[in-house]
């Protein structure tokens, strides 16, 4: 996808970074995946500023639930 990005501690060890477009919302049906990679027994902490996870068309009253959101 186009808006997928790569994050290597090799290159840097801080930083930051936005979906596509951000604040507004991403676009209809992009898909985009953030890799990070580290070397050895290094780790990865990501600290959220601004994190929605609400969908247009979801009831605000039902127990979220995204399959398209994954932690590996």
């Amino acid at each position: 996808s186009p808006c997928d990005r790569l994050f290597r501690s090799d290159v840097d060890k801080n930083g930051t970074f936005t979906s596509p477009g951000y604040p507004a919302a991403y676009g209809p049906f992009m898909n985009c995946n953030y890799e990070f990679r580290g070397h050895g027994r290094e780790r990865v902490q990501i600290i959220f500023t601004d994190f929605v996870l609400h969908h247009p068309h979801d009831d605000p009253s039902e127990k979220p639930h995204h399959p398209w959101l994954k932690q590996r």
